[in-house]
C-alpha cells in the first residue's frame, strides 16, 4: 500500500481505538467529549452545560477531568 493509505489507515484505527476508550467512560464525559471534539461542527460549552445540566463555568474542569480518563484508558 502507497504511504498515503498506510496514514489513513493508521488514522482510522486511532479513531476506532479512541470511540471504544469513550464508551467506556461514564455517560456525562462521553456526552462532554463527543459534543466537543466528535462533532462536524463542535459545540460551545454553553451548549454542553445546558445538555448536560451544569454551569458554563464547571464544563473546561469537567473536560478535563474526561480527557484524563480517557488518556488512562487508552495507555491501559
Amino acid at each position: 500500500p502507497s504511504p498515503l493509505a498506510d496514514e489513513v489507515l493508521l488514522e482510522l484505527e486511532h479513531q476506532h481505538l479512541i470511540r471504544t476508550a469513550l464508551g467506556m467512560l461514564e455517560s456525562r464525559c462521553q456526552k462532554i467529549l463527543s459534543m466537543i471534539y466528535l462533532r462536524d461542527d463542535p459545540a460551545s460549552y454553553a451548549e454542553v452545560a445546558e445538555a448536560i445540566g451544569v454551569g458554563e463555568t464547571s464544563i473546561s474542569p469537567m473536560r478535563s477531568r474526561c480527557l484524563k480518563k480517557l488518556e488512562k484508558i487508552l495507555q491501559g
